[in-house]
């Protein structure tokens, strides 16, 4: 059943995906063809205390996309986005409230 609300939610993560995601971006699952999708990679930073007065700061990145044209069935580690011609590699699923975009942790090819 679609609500009025989760309709407002579609169009707005649309008009996101169409602003900030690069389009013709490819997601290749492990076991499957390849899904061209829309994506944006983010660099979030993570503190993670470490003594009485220190916290280690790390960067890491990730990739949102929209659920419309991925199926979180298909998000294990191992597979694989690429955009912009570089591969970024799943390492752990993530969850973004809601059921419009999906976000995994990643790591590129280098």
């Amino acid at each position: 059943m679609t609500t009025l609300l989760s309709t407002v939610e579609q169009r707005a993560a649309a008009r996101i995906a169409s602003r900030f995601f690069v389009s013709g971006c490819t997601y290749t699952p492990r076991v499957g063809e390849p899904v061209t999708c829309k994506a944006y990679l983010a660099r979030e930073q993570d503190l993670q205390p470490v003594g009485y007065d220190q916290v280690a700061d790390i960067v890491k990145k990730a990739v949102v996309y929209l659920k419309e044209e991925i199926s979180d069935m298909l998000m294990e580690p191992g597979a694989y986005f690429t955009i912009n011609g570089t591969k970024y590699f799943v390492e752990s699923t993530s969850d973004i409230d809601g059921n419009i975009l999906g976000r995994v942790i990643v790591r590129d090819e280098s």
